[in-house]
């Protein structure tokens, strides 16, 4: 699709655009927001939201008004509406946005034994560092441990994949 946005969250968090990197904002919850919205692909609460980014005693709804503020000129682009956000929930909508994990997301390291020497180099080239590397503030580390890892377990990619697919990458013979 033209306009399709890319997030790559195996490494440092970016965005690309036709090839082209976006600036993202400065804040790294709002980037960490950006990310959980873009791993989980699907609607969720405001509330849990406020509750996982925003534990402060000041206006948390705010905050998380104001980061969904940042977003929109990121992810609304080319007359594409890819954020979506009501009274009571917020979307980053999965089929406008291609986000790296998600090639690994249905396979399981039994089936590695199955996959050409291509693709396993395709899976391997997209893990370009840690996941979701630099953003270290106490919010992302709090979500690695618990939400994102969570996620990318709940879809069946594990950190236990990774070893595996660099082996079988190293063995596989040459086509």
């Amino acid at each position: 699709m033209v306009g399709q946005l890319t997030i790559k969250v195996l490494g440092e968090l970016n965005v690309t655009q036709q090839g082209q990197l976006l600036p993202l904002p400065q804040s790294k919850k709002t980037r960490a927001l950006l990310a959980y919205l873009a791993v989980v692909g699907r609607a969720q609460r405001r509330e849990h939201l406020c509750k996982m980014f925003w534990e402060v005693p000041d206006d948390p709804r705010a905050s998380l008004r104001w980061s969904l503020h940042k977003l929109r000129p990121i992810m609304n682009t080319e007359g594409h509406v890819r954020l979506h956000a009501d009274h009571n929930s917020v979307l980053l909508s999965p089929q406008t946005v291609d986000v790296d994990f998600k090639g690994m997301a249905s396979l399981r390291p039994a089936d590695l034994d199955l996959l050409d020497t291509e693709r396993l180099e395709s899976l391997a080239a997209t893990f370009r560092g840690e996941f979701l590397e630099g953003l270290c503030s106490r919010t992302a580390q709090t979500l690695r441990r618990g939400g994102y890892v969570t996620e990318i377990w709940r879809f069946g990619c594990t950190w236990r994949f990774c070893a595996p697919l660099f082996d079988a990458c190293k063995t596989a013979p040459s086509a």
